[in-house]
């Protein structure tokens, strides 16, 4: 009898182990408790062979700003931080977005962990003449950048993961552009 006991115990206790293993691959996941408190999102498409850039700037305010940006041959501006060329090379426009819009971007951003994507998204084999696509997140925790040459319309998980927050980002754009 003794012997079954300390059996079961120890499969009790490999069982246990188990758990708490899977749990501990779970959390380095880092899941966001809530939604994050998202101040602005800037989505940044690069045309494929043309020198073109759009640079969307998405407010919790529900305030969108585009600035379309044809570069000055000089194509090193970082305008996920806001730098821009001459106003001669851009043109800028506002619109409003609807509270669901900003919602939904929020909630996506926050279920596909948003935050914890890798900064530069791996590089597609075989693509040629595709744009370039980057998203930055301002939290009031934090700021997370994330994108790449034809971000999101690859495999794998991350350009999964980003091509959700792509969509809906693009998604309230269309809703409020057209």
């Amino acid at each position: 009898m003794e012997k079954i006991i300390r059996t079961g115990a120890a499969w009790l206790a490999a069982a246990l182990c188990l758990v708490m293993l899977a749990g501990c691959g779970l959390m380095g996941q880092q899941h966001q408790r809530g939604p994050l408190d998202v101040k602005r999102v800037t989505y940044v498409e690069y045309s494929g062979d043309t020198p073109h850039v759009n640079v969307w700037v998405l407010t919790y305010d529900h305030k969108i700003k585009l600035y379309s940006v044809d570069p000055d041959g000089n194509m090193n501006y970082d305008y996920l931080s806001g730098e821009l060329p001459p106003e001669d090379y851009y043109t800028e426009s506002e619109y409003e977005m609807s509270e669901n819009d900003w919602t939904s971007i929020v909630n996506v951003l926050t279920r596909v962990n948003f935050m914890g994507l890798v900064e530069e998204l791996p590089y597609p084999e075989g693509t040629c003449d595709a744009g370039s696509y980057y998203i930055m997140v301002d939290t009031s925790d934090a700021v997370h950048r994330s994108g790449g040459y034809n971000a999101g319309n690859e495999e794998g998980s991350d350009h999964q993961r980003f091509s959700e927050a792509k969509g809906m980002v693009l998604n309230a754009i269309r809703n409020t552009t057209h």
